[in-house]
């Protein structure tokens, strides 16, 4: 452990301060004064000798002397100079602050050009780096800090840095430990995959994320599956359907034999057969142009579906924004209510205040029962006690008005609250409503896009394919028809007869089709279901492993705050706070171990720097240093603070209206 201690601290025209020299000689120091005297000014003065700024860390202060009227006293050099033990060896620092002035070539007075500053190391001058270099080799600024003051650890530092130097000095708390202290832990390492606990809680929320989003999208393409099935109730079975199918073809071969054997002999048969093949490339073509629009049809029909349900959540969220506002502008409409009674009731309270000042002893001088006039005493006694209740009414109403400033206070701040909200709400529905816009644009398009795509399902007759098989099979039939003038009335029945025949082919293959479709979509949302199921359970499983999260921080803060606690005397740390929804937030705040009372909040003064005094004698112990602590605003602690630091105590005294110092008891 390396000993720091304060032998001697000289000043000269530092701040307020002409001249003072202290000679602690390593001992506890008191130090006495009014307001404004200078005691914190041995404070700066300590830390500027050592890095150039003051207790409160800046570097831009204002050093220079001042005269009676404010006015800086130049040509004055600002020098502090202290005698420090470290480790039993003596070493005396010297840091001068002084003005630069240069004369003109020419001109026989001289300007003031800027400021400088000089550096000793025991005595010798020496160059600003070589002085850094010194004071960094005896010990870091920031752990300086921390040793020497008291309130810095709680009130300058950051939460999370607080924290860090608490891991640091006291150990963390290792992961198996924590597996091994919490129920169902060690099944969270299994999954954890080299993960830390942070990256795997992330990574279950983004999981989460994605599987919640797929759940709710799941219903949505059941509907589009459902809206797309075929109607095909009433259908007979499918192989009835088939079986029907093949005799209708068979009775169709029968007739087209009966139409060749009547063509035969005359050519028809030829021209019959391309004919066919004709009417069969037209029935594909028709076939695939269809099939091809029902499968932009039904992508078109799934975008507009998802834009119409984005759409209707664009609609809520307005809808909640605007309600929002109108409670908030309801909540300031009663906050301001509320202040103008406020307003009143601190009017009728002056108005009694100036009456009570205005007001004097008008009482009775005379005894009501004897009407002999009361002796001088009683008089006196009678105008004391009425100014007396006078003054403690007058003290009354002052307290009850700056109650009510707080609640006016609180009142504004809660409208302005209210009205940032909504100011905000009213940014957020601008958004949506030019969201809700675009997006009904797009469905707007995509309904334009679809009727199009209906209409086009019958235009396959407008293709050059069309219009060719077209024009071929009519000269065909025209070529038949001539051929045929002699057996025409046969021909034309036979040919009636196929026609029926196709069309009754035609319907049924229609039906195998749609249940065919029907089948399929069926099996899509068999499959969506599934995956639903699936979904679930997997998200019901990522929220286990959340919740082993959570538990596994639990665990670990409440054996980290055991151990951290055990390396304090009269200091607990409250390292976690339990949230609303059962989460934990990260915190670090100090409490008197006594009453948990929080540090800065409703501590005294004296118990602040009880706490302060036990952390920096832990710290102490981990950095291997002991330095001299400055105790400011001391005046309040009357309990004796434990510790072997050398302790620097600035007191408040209005009996000293000049420094006083003396070596503490």
């Amino acid at each position: 452990m390396k000993e720091i201690k304060l032998l001697e601290l000289e000043l000269q025209n530092f701040k307020g301060i002409r001249e003072l020299k202290l000679k602690p000689g390593g001992q506890d120091l008191n130090i006495y004064g009014q307001n404004k005297t200078g005691k914190t000014t041995i404070m700066d003065a300590f830390l500027w000798l050592l890095f150039g700024k003051d207790s409160r860390g800046q570097a831009q202060f204002d050093i220079k002397t001042k005269d009676d009227d404010g006015n800086v006293l130049h040509g004055l050099n600002h020098s502090v100079k202290g005698t420090l033990e470290i480790g039993g060896s003596q070493l005396t620092l010297e840091r001068i602050y002084r003005e630069k002035w240069q004369k003109k070539k020419g001109s026989a007075n001289k300007r003031f050009t800027g400021h400088t500053t000089d550096y000793k190391i025991s005595g010798s001058p020496v160059k600003k780096k070589e002085y850094e270099r010194k004071i960094n080799d005896i010990i870091d600024e920031e752990v300086f800090r921390l040793l020497t003051n008291p309130r810095y650890f709680c009130e300058q530092l950051h939460w999370e840095e607080r924290r860090e130097i608490l891991i640091e000095a006291c150990g963390n708390v290792e992961q198996d430990e924590v597996m091994n202290a919490g129920d169902g832990l060690k099944k969270l390492k299994k999954v954890l995959d080299n993960r830390t606990i942070e990256q795997h809680k992330k990574k279950v929320r983004g999981e989460m994320k994605e599987i919640n989003e797929e759940l709710e999208n799941i219903p949505v393409r059941i509907d589009e599956a459902n809206n797309n099935l075929p109607e095909i109730s009433g259908y007979d079975d499918w192989k009835e359907i088939q079986a029907r199918i093949e005799s209708l073809k068979s009775k169709k071969k029968q007739k087209e034999k009966e139409l060749s054997k009547a063509e035969s002999g005359n050519g028809v048969a030829e021209k019959q057969k391309r004919l066919a093949e004709i009417e069969t490339e037209i029935q594909e073509l028709k076939n695939k142009h269809s099939a091809d629009i029902q499968d932009e049809l039904q992508e078109k029909r799934k975008k507009f579906n998802e834009i119409c349900n984005k759409i209707d959540e664009v609609s809520q969220k307005i809808k909640r924004a605007k309600n929002c506002i109108k409670y908030n502008q309801k909540d300031i409409q009663s906050n301001k209510n509320e202040q103008d009674e406020l307003r009143e009731e601190w009017n009728e309270l002056q108005e009694e205040k100036e009456k009570l000042l205005e007001e004097n002893w008008t009482g009775e001088l005379e005894c009501p029962t004897c009407g002999q006039e009361l002796p001088e005493e009683q008089i006196e006694e009678k105008k004391e006690q009425y100014n007396q209740d006078k003054a403690e009414r007058i003290e009354e109403i002052g307290q009850e008005q700056d109650a009510i400033n707080e609640q006016g206070v609180s009142l504004s701040e809660e409208i302005d609250k209210l009205n940032k909200e909504i100011e905000q709400l009213e940014q957020d529905i601008e958004e949506l409503e030019k969201e809700k816009s675009e997006l009904k644009e797009k469905s707007s398009g995509l309904e334009e896009e679809m009727k199009s795509l209906e209409n086009q399902a019958s235009t396959y007759k407008e293709t050059m394919k069309y219009k060719k098989l077209q024009s071929e099979k009519d000269k065909i039939q025209e070529s038949i028809e001539k051929l045929k003038s002699g057996n025409q009335e046969e021909l034309k029945l036979i040919d009636s007869e196929i026609s029926e025949i196709e069309e009754k082919i035609e319907n049924e293959q229609d039906k195998l089709q749609d249940i065919k479709s029907h089948r399929k979509g069926q099996k899509r949302i068999e499959e969506l279901k599934e995956r639903e199921e699936e979904l679930a359970e997997k998200y019901e499983e990522l929220e286990h492993q959340l919740h082993l999260t959570e538990e596994y921080t639990r665990t670990k803060v409440v054996l980290l705050e055991d151990k951290i606690n055990s390396q304090f005397e009269h200091t607990e740390f409250k390292l976690f706070e339990e949230q609303i929804n059962g989460g934990i937030k990260e915190t670090c705040v100090a409490l008197d171990a006594e009453d948990g009372a929080e540090f800065g909040n409703t501590l005294n003064t004296g118990s602040e720097y009880k706490i302060g005094v036990d952390i920096i004698n832990t710290l102490s112990e981990h950095y291997g240093y002991r330095a001299p602590v400055f105790l400011d605003n001391c005046e309040s602690v009357t309990e004796t603070i434990e510790t072997e630091l050398q302790l620097i105590k600035l007191i408040v005294s209005e009996d000293h209206n000049q420094l006083k110092i003396e070596e503490a008891n």
